[in-house]
């Protein structure tokens, strides 16, 4: 019996790591309802996070981190927009 799920997603979009983990349990979750927030915008302090961002161009980005359309999934899409 699989697991009945939903999945929440900003813009329809995820990451390639997260596409491959959803492809890996694809046999043991049943996705139902995908609700896609579309108005997801985040405030960036560049002087502030200054290390942060030199950190993520060096380490964090990578083939894993990029981003990929949500389009191969079939099930239920509901868009909404976020209060905060």
């Amino acid at each position: 019996m699989k697991i009945k799920t939903a999945i929440l997603v900003d813009n329809r979009v995820l990451t390639r790591w997260q596409k491959n983990a959803l492809n890996e349990a694809k046999e043991k979750i049943d996705i139902l309802l995908i609700l896609n927030c579309t108005n997801t915008k985040s405030k960036r302090n560049i002087f502030k996070n200054f290390f942060y961002y030199i950190l993520n161009c060096c380490s964090l980005r990578n083939s894993l981190t990029k981003k990929e359309p949500l389009s191969d999934i079939e099930a239920e899409r509901i868009n909404f927009t976020s209060e905060y």
